[in-house]
């Protein structure tokens, strides 16, 4: 179990309105990437860049990504979303691999 917060920002409330939502991911080379999520935003809400632990919308696909590492590149990556951040520690994120289903709640 990976704790996390969602931000205030309104495609993070438009995720919030789906939970709990399950997605798969696959491992790459700095995130975990996966389904598509319906998720809505405005292009101000578009951005460059995230820090590892970040929970993002890609937007060219809609897909859901959980970044794991390269923060400090990642100036280059473009068309993100942010919705949130993990607060589990990054060895957490580190042990993760291969093909995960992750199922996005609220706490308990």
């Amino acid at each position: 179990v990976l704790e996390a917060y969602l931000n205030e920002s309104a495609p993070a409330q438009s995720l919030l309105a789906q939970l709990p939502l399950t997605v798969t991911l696959n491992d790459s080379d700095n995130d975990f990437c996966g389904d598509s999520v319906d998720i809505d935003y405005a292009e101000a809400d578009v951005q460059s860049g995230y820090q590892n632990g970040d929970l993002a919308l890609w937007t060219p696909a809609s897909n859901f990504v959980i970044f794991i590492s390269d923060e400090e590149t990642s100036a280059n990556t473009g068309d993100l979303v942010i919705l949130g951040h993990v607060t589990s520690s990054q060895e957490m994120l580190d042990a993760l691999e291969g093909r995960i289903d992750v199922t996005i709640a609220l706490a308990e």
